[in-house]
């Protein structure tokens, strides 16, 4: 079974989140509302499983390319879009491989994915990311801290586990090296599960490319 295998029966089995999360609304709001015309504004969303935030950002007017392994994941995605007339790049691959030329987007997005990425890998990634990032282009993501609760980041499929990363500050700051302006802020809610109460804690990042 191939890792994006996996994924597609992740997201075949469970439910997918349908509105983004508030705190990338919030980010969204206050850097790119009053943008004079929203459709220059291109976004990247990386690893957008059913595209929550893909759907979001195309339905406020920006310009999206969303990215995703899964095929389930993005053909629900596609029909959401056409079900109300949206519209937005969509490519069904590897994030970690990008082809987008040089300083292209304005801003890129990661909910919970770069998490995902193999240790050994993430400086290789976010040197891409910063390549495909235009000067003064800005990088929101979403991660699990080291104190988060495992069960809703960790999937075991067929025996092969997909395990998140969970990282400290420093860790999380450290795959942000080439970029300025970097901010980590926690962020924690409580998740019920069988009658269990699970604590979600998390860093929202945000950054800058070097060079606006």
């Amino acid at each position: 079974m191939s890792f994006n295998s996996e994924w597609n029966t992740v997201y075949s089995q469970k439910g997918m989140a349908a509105y983004p999360d508030n705190m990338l609304i919030r980010f969204v709001a206050t850097n790119y509302y009053n943008a004079p015309v929203r459709k220059d504004i291109k976004f990247l969303d990386i690893g957008c499983g059913a595209g929550a935030s893909a759907w979001y950002l195309s339905r406020e007017g920006f310009s999206v390319a969303a990215i995703d392994g899964s095929a389930v994941a993005m053909e629900r995605l596609r029909e959401r879009l056409r079900s109300e007339n949206l519209e937005a790049f969509l490519g069904c691959g590897d994030f970690t491989k990008l082809e987008f030329k040089p300083d292209y987007f304005d801003c890129i997005i990661d909910v919970s994915s770069l998490c995902y990425v193999q240790k050994d890998k993430i400086e290789d990634v976010m040197k891409q990311l910063h390549t495909v990032l235009k000067p003064g282009g800005r990088f929101f993501s979403i991660t699990p801290t080291n104190e988060c609760a495992k069960p809703p980041f960790d999937h075991t499929v067929n025996g092969v586990n997909l395990e998140a990363r969970f990282q400290d500050h420093i860790e999380a700051a450290k795959n942000f090296k080439g970029f300025k302006d970097v901010n980590l802020n926690s962020y924690s809610y409580d998740v019920r599960k069988n009658n269990v109460c699970q604590r979600i804690n998390l860093w929202v990042i945000t950054a800058e490319k070097e060079g606006a």
